[in-house]
């Protein structure tokens, strides 16, 4: 029986200096929060990137990207911090819809494949103020 990405027509990239280390940009918390990122496709790159790997989850792309990618807190600071590069509780507080696109929809997307119930809004500094 072939593994999850072997049966796959995407290739994992090799980790080295020529190519985007995405779980070392996860866990490094990079590009979650604005600014801190680069804006040249890196952050749609980097959420494909992890989508996929979840769409070929064959137990391992998860844990790997749990436990070493630290993605829970990675997706908590994109989308509940202030400054988080989703832009959705800067909206939120300005009474707006998060805007509609394909980075917000996958980033969505991963909330809910990465989602514990009560473990993304359960401490008060992550509560919407009114």
């Amino acid at each position: 029986m072939l593994g999850s990405s072997r049966r796959s027509l995407i290739r994992p990239q090799q980790n080295d200096a020529s190519g985007p280390n995405y779980l070392k940009r996860l866990r490094a918390q990079v590009d979650a929060r604005i600014n801190e990122g680069s804006d040249d496709g890196t952050l749609e790159e980097l959420l494909f990137h992890v989508y996929l790997m979840m769409l070929e989850n064959d137990g391992k792309n998860e844990l790997q990207l749990r436990e070493y990618g630290r993605i829970e807190s990675w997706l908590r600071i994109y989308w509940f911090d202030e400054a988080g590069s989703s832009l959705a509780s800067l909206n939120l507080l300005k009474h707006e819809w998060p805007m509609s696109n394909a980075r917000l929809s996958v980033a969505m997307w991963l909330l809910w494949f990465f989602l514990k119930f009560g473990s993304f809004c359960s401490s008060p500094e992550h509560k919407i103020q009114s």
